[in-house]
């Protein structure tokens, strides 16, 4: 495994560029038997490998590689065009700039010869150093969720998409000096447009891409030096039909949701650090009314939503600079006053609670998400937070508490996210997640009143959904009268309709793998202006 070290042209280079030779340069097989092979469409000469020996999952990255006068010559191009290759300017291709950069450098260094023939090898070297050096390949692979590098001296492990049955794979990729990684972390910083240093030891920023990163900077607060994670989003967000293709949520619950969500109630999506919550919130948002108003307040922003009337605000902490910091509390009421129909918090942590309760109060709608594993500990953790009548106002006007875990499979052995559990308050549990077992094979399944979905038509089903839940049945009144006489003006009647046909358009989407975001999010506009399933 290749240890990345620096040379002495580098250290006299400005910081923030990458090491010159950082170059991973491995064409080893990764140990035990080869589970996958492939390309990165950005990438085509980079080939990740994919194994597993003794129980333990590896990832190796395999670029093409350099003869030791390559080399030299790739730092020569990167050292003029880090400094010298001028922006890009209105929409011409990266890629072409790059490479008209270098055929300019070949043509005034004199280098033809060397360069003959491997002109793509070093067009794919400066591209990987212009981004994100020796982790571009595992930022560009879709399938790479999160990049961890606990220590200098220890190899980035990923989590990885389709193989989580591995809750890490170990990569060949290793900074072998604390050095290293510690210009590395800087420079990923400067990128962001953030800073670290020994004063300001810990940052968490946003790339470009939306992907959510943390840094601990040399000895200051982590042993045995820097770190850093990276939490990746994808470019496009899931889709609620690639959860339900996924199998993380059923049709009939999507529904619930999606009536409760659209009534203006106050919910919450709980569960552990990436169980999929925000996955699962920007999903049921796309459900929403095209033409609604939604404002979302988050500290990072990782919501996304195809919404044309979409407000979209997050924190500021204060600085050194003198710069105020606007935290949730000053957002909220910020967005109480543009009028919205929904407002949406990424993520509950402390005081601002008490403004979102406001919000919801006054028939805004309010949806967030919470670190709780059930509906108890939501409701406990919220009102500790709150003073106690705030606290009573907020058990009223709490709706629906859904819990989504990252669970291991118990037939495959795989990690997967699931919906295990939808509740209302105070203790009435409306759907969850199990096991059954059926013709002496046991398979995972949905149940509604504990009973399993999918044994009964949809219109049954939704039946029992309107007898089991307290929020469509308030006191033997439907949700028309309880719930949304204001906001929907429904009957009962009208309510059962609406859940039987939004549960069979999700049911179609799914049948025929209309997964795109894009696609979702016509369809289901489609849907709010004739409100027909076709």
């Amino acid at each position: 495994m290749l240890k990345l070290r620096t040379s002495k042209k580098s250290q006299n280079l400005k910081k923030s560029q990458p090491d010159s030779v950082s170059l991973i340069i491995n064409t080893e097989e990764p140990p035990g038997s080869i589970l996958k092979r492939y390309t990165l469409p950005d990438y085509p000469q980079v080939e990740i490998v994919i194994s597993e020996d003794k129980g333990v999952g590896y990832y190796y990255v395999k670029e093409p590689a350099l003869s030791d006068e390559q080399k030299k010559i790739f730092s020569i191009f990167l050292e003029k065009l880090y400094y010298g290759l001028p922006p890009i300017e209105g929409s011409k291709d990266p890629l072409e700039h790059i490479k008209q950069g270098i055929t300019e450098a070949i043509d005034e260094l004199g280098i033809e010869d060397g360069v003959k023939g491997h002109l793509d090898k070093y067009v794919y070297y400066l591209r990987r150093e212009l981004g994100y050096s020796v982790i571009e390949p595992l930022v560009k692979d879709q399938d790479v969720e999160e990049i961890e590098c606990v220590a200098f001296n220890r190899p980035i492990t990923v989590v990885h998409r389709v193989f989580s049955e591995f809750p890490r794979l170990i990569t060949n990729i290793t900074f072998g000096e604390e050095d290293v990684l510690r210009r590395f972390v800087e420079r990923l910083t400067e990128i962001s447009g953030k800073s670290v240093n020994i004063a300001n030891p810990i940052q968490d920023f946003i790339m470009k891409e939306g992907h959510r990163v943390a840094v601990s900077y040399l000895s200051e607060v982590s042993l045995p030096g820097t770190t850093f994670s990276i939490r990746k989003f994808p470019e496009k967000p899931f889709s609620i039909i690639e959860l339900l293709k996924n199998n993380a949520i059923a049709p009939i619950m999507a529904s619930y949701l999606w009536v409760i969500a659209e009534a203006k109630r106050f919910m919450f999506v709980c569960g552990p650090t990436g169980s999929g919550k925000t996955t699962l919130l920007n999903a049921l948002l796309t459900m929403l009314n095209p033409l609604s108003k939604i404002v979302t307040i988050e500290d990072t922003p990782e919501i996304r939503i195809p919404h044309k009337v979409w407000m979209r605000f997050f924190v500021r902490p204060a600085s050194y600079l003198g710069t105020k910091e606007v935290g949730m509390g000053d957002l909220i009421k910020l967005a109480l006053r543009v009028r919205p129909d929904y407002i949406v918090i990424g993520e509950v942590r402390g005081s601002e609670m008490s403004y979102l309760v406001q919000a919801s109060a006054t028939g805004h709608g309010g949806l967030t998400t919470l670190h709780a594993a059930s509906l108890q500990e939501a409701i406990a953790r919220v009102s500790a937070l709150l003073p106690p009548d705030q606290a009573q106002e907020f058990k009223q006007l709490i709706t629906a508490v859904t819990v989504v875990r990252r669970i291991t499979d118990p037939f495959t052995g795989r990690q997967i996210r699931r919906v295990t559990e939808v509740s209302e308050y105070p203790e009435k549990q409306i759907f969850r997640w199990g096991v059954i077992e059926e013709n002496d094979r046991k398979r995972e399944a949905f149940f509604l009143n504990d009973k399993p979905l999918g044994k009964r038509t949809i219109e049954e089903e939704v039946d029992s959904l309107l007898n089991a839940s307290y929020r469509f049945n308030e006191e033997g009144r439907p949700l028309g009268l309880a719930l949304a006489s204001e906001t929907l003006g429904w009957s009962r009647e009208r309510l059962r309709t609406e859940l039987v046909k939004r549960t069979i358009l999700l049911k179609m989407l799914l049948e025929s793998n209309a997964t795109d975001y894009s696609i979702v999010a016509e369809k289901l506009a489609e849907y709010y202006k004739s409100g027909e399933v076709d």
